[in-house]
């Protein structure tokens, strides 16, 4: 067993390593770019190597950033760690930005040097940071509206932009169910939502996402195409005039439960992406805060007079 980390076991820790590992010369000129970095940038190296270090950083960045490289050149100072820099921005390959954190080294040869950059994706950290910040705030407002009208209006505007592109809350009523609150990036849209509200009472057909909450308590996901989808399962004329306005492509329905029952649903739309499992756990624990906070509201009592499929309105 070697008693030392050779040059070719290294070189192979290096390739495997989960992060970007990127070397660049003195015109910053990528020269080196491992599978971490393949897989976080989306770059082959054949497509990448020989390229300037700021092909992989946004525009508004890259002026700033070659200055910072030059100067960090001819401070003498041999490394700078993750944690010493502020955190920075990455572009992926189609444009796409993400947040990040990175480690600088130089090394100097002769008259030449290289540089060696280790890249973090943070996206995940970030993402669950920023939902923790807006659960905590969330659950102060709702705190403050506690089990009063106010509280179904607070979820929406939460939701709206934070996690869909709409939002409509509806309460329970016997097996069907009725509008309560609703918010929209645009304006004309969340007005075709507040009127579900004055549409009365619905009973989803039995291909209707809100069936199987009613059915398993679980939440449902509905994507690709969902305004074509629900459109062809739904049969209220308010309701597929605010689907066909807003088109949206994804449709995530999340059930609300207090004491262990079924006092409504929540429903996030999208218009151009769909839900990741993240999104639905993020939702998941708005609709927890919201039926906690609604629990004891009137507009989420059951009405017993509305008990079977088959009432006043439908779908």
């Amino acid at each position: 067993m070697p008693d030392r980390i050779t040059h070719d076991i290294l070189a192979e820790i290096v390739e495997i390593a989960a992060d970007a590992v990127i070397c660049m010369d003195a015109l910053q000129r990528i020269t080196f770019f491992n599978k971490g970095a393949e897989a976080i940038f989306g770059y082959k190296p054949e497509e990448i190597i020989g390229q300037r270090i700021e092909t992989l950083i946004p525009e508004r960045y890259r002026a700033n950033h070659a200055r910072q490289v030059a100067e960090f050149g001819r401070s003498g100072v041999h490394a700078r760690r993750m944690g010493e820099r502020r955190e920075i921005a990455g572009l992926r390959k189609g444009g796409v930005e993400f947040p990040a954190e990175a480690a600088i080294s130089q090394v100097h040869q002769d008259d030449s040097v290289i540089y060696a950059v280790v890249l973090r994706d943070v996206s995940v950290r970030k993402r669950f940071e920023l939902r923790e910040q807006f659960l905590a705030a969330a659950g102060e407002k709702l705190a403050a509206s506690f089990g009063s009208s106010e509280t179904l209006n607070q979820v929406a505007r939460l939701a709206v932009p934070t996690i869909a592109d709409g939002c409509l809350l509806e309460s329970r009523i016997g097996n069907g169910y009725l509008a309560a609150a609703a918010a929209h990036r645009d304006a004309h849209i969340e007005k075709l939502l507040d009127d579900l509200e004055l549409a009365g009472p619905r009973v989803p057909p039995k291909d209707h996402p809100l069936v199987e909450i009613l059915e398993r308590r679980s939440s449902v996901l509905l994507q690709p195409n969902a305004a074509e989808k629900l459109v062809e399962v739904s049969a209220m004329p308010a309701y597929i005039k605010a689907i066909k306005a807003m088109q949206p492509e994804a449709a995530l329905f999340v059930p609300l439960v207090a004491r262990e029952q079924l006092i409504g649903a929540l429903t996030l739309f999208r218009a151009r992406s769909g839900f990741d499992g993240d999104d639905v756990a993020f939702a998941e624990d708005l609709a927890r805060l919201t039926a906690l906070a609604v629990q004891h509201g009137d507009r989420f009592r059951p009405d017993p007079g509305w008990q079977s499929v088959g009432g006043p309105s439908s779908t």
